[in-house]
């Protein structure tokens, strides 16, 4: 049955090569596309985890004026 599908795929594949290129494209680049997205985000998350107090750590930030100035 598996070789019957794949049989019926290719000839699908040779008929509509245009469309399937388009399509295999796509896929290839959304797969890519997600799995960078992936990386990146698990490689934000990896800060400061070496650390044992890892979660008591802050990002202090001051936002205001000194003497009229930003």
């Amino acid at each position: 049955m598996i070789k019957n599908n794949l049989k019926i795929a290719w000839r699908n594949l040779r008929r509509n090569s245009s469309t399937s290129i388009i399509n295999i494209t796509g896929l290839a680049l959304g797969i890519a596309i997600c799995l960078l997205i992936s990386l990146y985000v698990a490689d934000e998350f990896s800060f400061d985890r070496f650390n044992t107090n890892a979660d008591r750590i802050v990002r202090v930030v001051f936002r205001g004026t000194v003497q009229g100035e930003r």
